[in-house]
């Protein structure tokens, strides 16, 4: 009798054993299963993005020997150049053509801020950095420009025009 306690009793313990073998096995074997450490990289880009707006109806009409202020913004998240170029312009001078009569003009100076809260006299075609952009906002310029004539009682009589071209390009 007690052979066949010491039976029952081996036959219990192997068959815990066993179990917990299998246990053990398919535990540990989930741990080796598992996949590796999967990385992700992350990426974006920023278009960049400039606005300027001339805050006047345009054509803006001016009186000869007056200063005509027309206000202006500039927002936008990259530095830029600002290139401002007339239709009219004779070397460095700016200047109105008459409309119907040939070779009647009016010379003009245009003074602009660019960003530093100065207006500087614009030499025509040439790029020039803007300033005031901040890194964490980028730009926020609210600000004008001049015109400048003289008067001329000489002039003929008649409208003149000009267009003034802004171009902005990032530094």
């Amino acid at each position: 009798m007690k052979r066949k306690y010491q039976n029952i009793i081996k036959k219990y313990i192997v068959s815990k054993v066993i179990i917990l073998s299998l246990f053990a096995l398919i535990s540990t074997s989930q741990i080796f299963a598992l996949a590796p450490p999967v990385e992700l990289h992350l990426n974006t880009i920023i278009e960049s993005v400039s606005e300027f707006t001339i805050l006047e109806a345009s054509p803006v009409s001016i009186t000869l020997g007056t200063v005509k202020e027309v206000a202006y913004t500039l927002t936008g998240n990259q530095e830029v150049t600002m290139t401002i170029t007339s239709t009219n312009v004779t070397g460095t001078q700016m200047r109105m053509k008459h409309t119907v009569l040939e070779g009647y003009y009016i010379p003009y100076t245009l003074k602009f801020d660019y960003g530093s809260g100065t207006k500087v006299a614009v030499t025509p075609g040439v790029a020039v950095n803007m300033t005031g952009f901040s890194s964490s906002s980028g730009y926020d310029i609210n600000s004008s420009m001049q015109i400048i004539t003289v008067e001329d009682a000489a002039l003929a009589e008649g409208e003149y025009v000009d267009t003034l071209t802004f171009s902005i390009e990032a530094q």
